[in-house]
């Protein structure tokens, strides 16, 4: 029988991550905003800011080829009002 469902993602590291409940709060929020799961949107978080640090990620696609933004990959003003949004409430 065929899986049904979403196709696996990109092989992941698993790790335990303590956080004040008020930042999982704010992140659960903006998963929810951003239709992700929380998981997803903590690696969007961290690959932004780093972005913002100037740190590139590599992200090779199954081919091998690197899929990553560039070195000056900057946050758009609009995703940073909405992260900002989700951290405030």
């Amino acid at each position: 029988m065929a899986q049904v469902g979403r196709p696996p993602g990109p092989e992941g590291i698993a790790f335990p991550l303590r956080a004040e409940k008020a930042i999982l709060d704010a992140v659960k929020r903006c998963a929810v905003a951003d239709l992700r799961s929380v998981n997803a949107e903590i690696e969007i978080l961290l690959r932004e800011a780093l972005a913002r640090r100037g740190i590139r990620v590599k992200n090779a696609n199954k081919d091998g080829r690197d899929t990553s933004v560039n070195d000056n990959a900057t946050v758009s003003s609009t995703k940073l009002a909405v992260i900002e949004l989700c951290f405030t409430r």
